[in-house]
């Protein structure tokens, strides 16, 4: 990156550090108003009792401009810092047309980050979960972003497609991780985002008024088995909705 450019910001309780190939660009394309929106709507998702020990208030976030031309950028995210591209073009319609990806990539490696936060002390989580719910959340956070923007519409509906033909369980997916880990990703980031999708819109079809995020704090402290299914406490909770829906998408993807 030679010289960083950074900057700061508190958000939500958190000390947020910035660091950026050309602060300029990021600020042009508004990511740190952006990013703001989604770490504001992910944390009141994950720690609805603000309950976040004082040591993990301090985040890093870094972005690497990568060209428009590639088609393509990508994020990874560590502890207490993610590093994610963001896609820079010449021409600004291009530029403003990957924005929603670029928007979606960010939010996806704050949510990875937020649960390193959140399950500190516990075994990883399994790689599809951890990986599909991320890319759910990720498209969430969009939609919150954008929410008016066809860019950000057109994204959601490339990942979530409850009609597309299952070729895979999860678990299977899971095992898919050692072998073949660019496809597994693949059904992770589209299939898996999708099981969260239907399993959000099942549960709040419910006149309880619960959605995925009722359950998703206390899901994601919960210990997994390492066949790559869902706990049995969280199969358990889903049950006890007594939602035939819910039932559905659990057997159709998961196989509980």
């Amino acid at each position: 990156m030679g010289k960083a450019n950074r900057a700061q910001k508190n958000t939500s309780g958190f000390l947020v550090k910035y660091f950026a190939d050309d602060i300029k660009n990021v600020t042009q394309l508004g990511l740190i108003p952006a990013h703001t929106k989604a770490l504001n709507y992910l944390s009141k998702i994950l720690f609805p009792d603000d309950d976040i020990p004082q040591n993990n208030r301090s985040l890093m976030v870094v972005w690497i401009g990568v060209d428009a031309k590639h088609g393509y950028a990508g994020g990874a995210a560590g502890d207490k810092s993610f590093i994610a591209n963001y896609l820079v073009s010449s021409n600004k319609l291009i530029e403003h047309k990957n924005r929603a990806q670029t928007l979606m990539i960010l939010s996806r490696e704050q949510f990875h980050q937020l649960v390193e936060i959140k399950r500190h002390g516990l075994n990883s989580l399994p790689s599809w979960v951890n990986e599909s719910l991320a890319q759910y959340y990720g498209l969430r956070s969009l939609a919150e972003a954008l929410p008016n923007d066809q860019q950000a519409q057109e994204l959601v509906k490339l990942f979530i497609r409850p009609a597309k033909i299952i070729t895979h369980s999860m678990p299977e997916v899971e095992k898919l991780f050692s072998s073949d880990r660019p496809n597994a990703l693949d059904l992770s980031y589209n299939q898996g985002a999708t099981i969260w999708f239907e399993l959000d819109k099942a549960l709040r079809s419910n006149k309880n008024n619960s959605n995925l995020e009722t359950f998703l704090p206390a899901l994601l402290r919960m210990d997994f088995p390492d066949n790559g299914k869902l706990p049995d406490e969280f199969i358990s909770e889903m049950k006890d909705q007594e939602n035939q829906y819910v039932d559905k998408v659990l057997l159709k993807y998961i196989g509980n």
